[in-house]
């Protein structure tokens, strides 16, 4: 009797063990919820596998062959750091019949050159829709600097999301899900503010413009030029460039943010040498300063004809800003 009572609390034990270990094991779920306008996806919620060769399909990367390959994220926001490589990512969604709104996935990083998003449907079919800033502009679903992909909420079924992505540059792969409601509320205040932003950095170079044409003194047209690059390479990492100014250039909005990134630091270091007088108070150090800005026209244009790669290595923007830090 005791024996038999023992062997129970054995099983008992070890069943709970193998649930335990099942439940760390399982992707996590995300149910839609109106109470709920937005979730972003971290950690175990999304699961990731690297097809470094790019050699598998999609009915391959879907069948239960592949479950065991794909790894849940151990940080937060998952990276693709390995560049021009191959990622698939996966998430899961429990649809709930009683949510009455629409709701859409986002992407935050719009620097991501290629996603496939495979988005499920009813009829148990994959829809497949093409997304990223390798693309034109206006073949996206949803006119906006990120990359959102409607999504269907029928029954009550948990459903697997796939997305296929590569990227030149490292990507911060954060997908978010939102109510249609929250999404448009939140769009227009960030455009509301990237107006002011953009608007503030105009009004300062309008004035200092001003200031050039009635004193003739150099400065004042090497920091409208600052602002101007300062601006020109937000507007490009944040998508509004590719949005308003370049929609039809992907090509073209692949590099802009790096010419905008050396104008930067070329035209600061002018404005520093220019406003302190060092060419006349400090020979030396005006040597060094004409000698970064010539090491840096060297180093971007050997990136842009052999090796754009390295343009993402933004770290080396460090050495003509300290320079002209130095200086001052």
């Amino acid at each position: 009797m005791q024996l038999s009572f023992l062997k129970k609390i054995f099983l008992l034990s070890f069943t709970t063990l193998l649930l335990a270990i099942s439940g760390l094991k399982a992707q996590k779920l995300v149910e839609i919820n109106d109470s709920i306008p937005q979730h972003i996806f971290t950690f175990k919620e999304i699961e990731f596998f690297e097809d470094a060769k790019n050699e598998f399909t999609f009915e391959q990367i879907k069948s239960k062959k592949f479950d065991q390959k794909f790894k849940g994220s151990i940080s937060s926001t998952p990276q693709t750091k390995n560049l021009n490589k191959t990622y698939w990512f996966r998430i899961k969604i429990k649809n709930n019949e009683k949510a009455r709104k629409p709701f859409l996935l986002e992407f935050f990083d719009q620097t991501i050159d290629q996603i496939t998003a495979y988005i499920p449907q009813s009829d148990q079919r994959y829809k497949i829709e093409n997304l990223g800033d390798a693309n034109v502009f206006n073949k996206r679903l949803i006119h906006h600097k990120n990359f959102e992909v409607p999504i269907q909420n029928d029954g009550n079924d948990a459903q697997v999301y796939y997305f296929k992505i590569s990227s030149s540059q490292i990507a911060d792969v954060i997908i978010v899900l939102r109510s249609a409601e929250w999404f448009i509320s939140y769009a227009l205040d960030e455009y509301f503010y990237f107006g002011i932003f953009y608007g503030m950095i105009l009004v300062f170079s309008f004035y200092n413009l001003i200031m050039f044409i009635a004193i003739r003194q150099k400065q004042y047209l090497y920091y409208v030029l600052y602002n101007l690059s300062v601006g020109f390479f937000e507007m490009s990492s944040d998508g509004i460039a590719y949005q308003y100014l370049w929609p039809n250039s992907p090509v073209w909005n692949q590099v802009a943010y790096a010419f905008a990134l050396c104008a930067t630091s070329i035209f600061a270091l002018l404005f520093t040498r220019e406003l302190l007088f060092v060419k006349a108070k400090a020979p030396k150090l005006n040597q060094l300063i004409v000698g970064v800005i010539v090491m840096r026209l060297i180093f971007f244009a050997y990136c842009y004809l052999f090796y754009q790669t390295l343009f993402s290595f933004k770290f080396i923007e460090a050495i003509p800003l300290a320079v002209a830090f130095f200086t001052g």
